[in-house]
């Protein structure tokens, strides 16, 4: 028995040590073709390493220009060449280290960053990877995914727990690439460092706290921006039922500003859209006047003929499955519900009930159902 205490405290021990170093490997600037960067440190001063070996140091007064030369990145400094190498790590060498990093080529903004770079060339062009600290990154998603569009700091530190979430339960989404995530709405959105203060002190009260189902295993902590009054099952929008990610009347999404749209097209238009995405029977008078009168009061998987709603959202653009269609003349129009695919949590949801003084863990109970919040120490012991 005592031996399994001692057991138990040093892998406690062992685990919060390597949480404490979480760090993430975030492509940045996906779906940009980039072959020349500009970097310069902010804070502290970086030193240039290739694989460990150490290449030269950039102060804060210093520009470096990394671009593509062949299969090899060619890395000068105040027009000098420091080398060409296979890849190149630019490492912080202080407590607390940002830099600039300015595209030269493909129209990219300049953006600013945490902690580490690591530069390649990868099909021609480069990839450029973001060594970061987990929170720091988490800081930068906050601010990326709804940073602005709220000032409750209830909200931040709802959003801070599911990005977190989200995040270390996908660490692995890209490990045959070469990285963890990347820094598009196919992992979660990153856009850099995070400068709103109150995102910040968001982010470290609640560093490390993760959302658990009753199996203590992180969630799908799935999110979107308004479920238009009632958020959708999982399997409903992408075939896997999943307990935790059930629909919930959402009465508090119903206010804010994504709750309602509209969206018209010519009947024409959207019965051959039908017809030919999904061999539907246009011609048959019943079939046609289902699809130009069509109800949906309560958020449905399928519109008819087995077609998907999800799909139909896909393939016109539609910002939610949620939607209704009335027949006008010649043309339909589209009225919707909410902005999203609609699983999981309301963001404006999420606001509202923050507005209206609900704390972080009854909204994150709200959305996610039987869930828990606990540390990521916790579940790494639990599951160990």
């Amino acid at each position: 028995m005592i031996k399994k205490i001692l057991l138990t405290i040093l892998c406690a021990l062992l685990l919060q040590g390597l949480y404490a170093n979480v760090n993430l490997d975030v492509k940045i600037y996906t779906g940009y073709s980039i072959n020349s960067v500009k970097v310069q440190p902010l804070i502290g001063k970086y030193s240039v390493y290739e694989d460990d070996k150490l290449r030269d140091e950039v102060l804060k007064t210093e520009r470096i220009e990394i671009s593509v030369a062949g299969d090899s990145v060619l890395v000068r400094k105040v027009g000098r060449s420091i080398g060409m190498f296979m890849t190149v790590t630019l490492s912080g060498a202080g407590l607390i280290n940002s830099f600039l990093i300015t595209p030269l080529t493909s129209g990219a903004r300049e953006r600013e960053y945490d902690d580490d770079l690591r530069i390649s060339v990868v099909n021609g062009v480069l990839q450029i990877i973001n060594h970061v600290d987990l929170e720091d990154y988490i800081a930068g998603v906050v601010q990326s995914e709804g940073g602005g569009s709220t000032k409750e700091n209830e909200f931040y530190i709802v959003q801070a727990i599911c990005c977190r979430t989200y995040a270390l339960n996908n660490s692995r989404k890209h490990v045959s690439e070469g990285y963890n995530l990347c820094d598009s709405i196919h992992c979660q959105l990153y856009s850099g460092k995070c400068k709103n203060p109150n995102i910040q002190a968001a982010v470290f009260q609640t560093a490390g706290d993760v959302i658990v189902d009753k199996n203590m295993h992180m969630i799908s902590a799935a999110f979107h921006s308004n479920s238009g009054g009632m958020t959708a099952n999982s399997e409903d929008v992408w075939s896997i039922e999943t307990p935790y990610l059930k629909s919930v009347v959402d009465t508090f999404s119903l206010s804010m500003t994504n709750a309602r749209w509209e969206k018209t097209m010519s009947v024409d238009e959207w019965l051959n859209f039908l017809k030919t995405f999904f061999n539907y029977p246009t011609d048959l008078a019943e079939k046609r006047a289902l699809a130009l009168n069509y109800s949906q009061d309560q958020r449905k998987a399928y519109f008819d003929n087995g077609i998907r709603l999800a799909d139909i959202r896909k393939g016109l653009g539609l910002r939610s499955a949620y939607f209704s269609v009335k027949q006008s003349g010649d043309q339909v129009v589209f009225y919707g519900k909410g902005y999203g695919h609609g699983v999981g949590l309301s963001q404006q949801g999420a606001i509202r009930m923050a507005q209206l003084g609900h704390g972080y863990r009854d909204i994150i109970k709200f959305y996610y159902k039987d869930v828990e919040i606990m540390s990521y120490e916790q579940v790494m012991i639990r599951n160990y």
